[in-house]
C-alpha cells in the first residue's frame, strides 16, 4: 500500500473546446471508488467553456488542478501533464472516454499492491463504436511474456495493438523522465510513437486481465478514414524512432 497520502497515481486529461465532454469526465472520476487520486485537467487554450468547468472543478475538489497552455495539441498537453505528475503512476484518459467501471482505479491499484515491480502496466480494454454493441478488445499476453522476442513485438505493436496504445495502461513516472520519453506532435500516431519510444527503453511490462478502460472509437475517425496524408504521416514516425533509437546507440535492426 501507499505508505504516505500521496496521490499514487495521476490521471493525465488533456482537453480542448470540449466543455460538455469535460464535465460528463470529471463526474465518472469523482465517482470512482478510489479516492486518493491526482487529476491534471490540462486546457490547451480553449475558447468555450471548457476552462470554467476545470477551475470550478478544481476549487471544489483538491485533487483536481487546472493547468491550461497555449493552443499547441494533444501531444504537448500530455506532455505539460507529464511533467506536473507528483505520484508514482501516470494514466491517461482522453475526455471523450470512460473507465470500464467505478472499481476501476480501486482494481488498478489492487494490481500495484500486489506486483510493484513494473514500468507500464497493460489490461484489456472495451471498444464502443456509436451504437454498436460494446468490444472487449484482449491482449492476449501472459505475466512472463518474452517483450524481446520479434514475436511480440509484431502482435503487440500492429497485430492486437495493445502495446501501441496508451489508453488502459499505467506507466511508471520515473520511467518516463530518466529516458525523457515525451510526446511528439504529429497528425495521427502519436500514441504508437510514444510507445515505440518506451519500447526502446525495454521496459518491464506487466499483463493483466481486468479491464479498466472503455475507449469510443468514431466510424470518421482519423484511422478510420483514408486521408491523402497517411502514408507521409507513418513516414514521419518511422523517422522520429529511427533518429531516437539511434540517439540510444542502438541499431534499427537490433529492435
Amino acid at each position: 500500500m501507499n505508505k504516505d497520502n500521496t496521490p499514487l497515481i495521476s490521471i493525465i486529461i488533456p482537453i480542448y473546446n470540449a466543455a460538455p465532454k469535460a464535465k460528463l469526465c470529471i463526474d465518472a472520476i469523482k465517482a470512482q471508488t478510489y479516492k486518493n487520486l491526482k487529476v491534471l485537467l490540462v486546457d490547451d487554450g480553449s475558447t468555450d467553456g471548457t476552462g470554467d468547468i476545470c477551475r470550478l472543478a478544481e476549487k471544489k475538489d483538491s485533487r483536481f488542478s487546472y493547468i491550461r497552455i497555449d493552443h499547441a495539441g494533444v501531444s504537448a498537453a500530455r506532455n505539460a501533464g507529464i511533467d506536473a505528475v507528483s505520484g508514482k503512476y501516470a494514466l491517461f484518459l482522453d475526455c471523450d472516454d470512460a473507465f470500464a467501471t467505478k472499481h476501476s482505479i480501486e482494481d488498478m491499484v489492487n494490481v500495484i499492491d500486489r506486483n510493484v515491480d513494473f514500468d507500464i502496466l497493460v489490461g484489456n480494454y472495451i471498444q464502443k463504436r456509436n451504437d454498436k454493441i460494446p468490444e472487449t478488445i484482449v491482449h492476449g499476453f501472459d505475466m512472463d511474456e518474452d517483450t524481446d522476442s520479434y514475436q511480440f513485438r509484431f502482435e503487440a505493436f500492429f497485430v492486437k495493438g495493445h502495446a501501441s496504445r496508451i489508453w488502459g495502461k499505467l506507466y511508471r513516472i520515473d520511467f518516463l523522465r530518466e529516458h525523457n520519453i515525451r510526446f511528439i506532435n504529429l497528425d495521427f500516431g502519436e500514441d504508437m510513437l510514444f510507445n515505440f519510444y518506451c519500447y526502446a527503453n525495454r521496459p518491464k511490462y506487466l499483463f493483466v486481465n481486468d479491464k479498466f478502460y472503455i475507449y469510443h472509437k468514431s466510424s470518421d475517425g482519423i484511422l478510420s478514414i483514408y486521408r491523402p496524408d497517411m502514408d507521409r504521416t507513418w513516414l514521419n514516425i518511422a523517422m522520429h524512432f529511427e533518429r531516437y533509437i539511434r540517439s540510444l546507440g542502438d541499431h534499427p535492426e537490433d529492435l
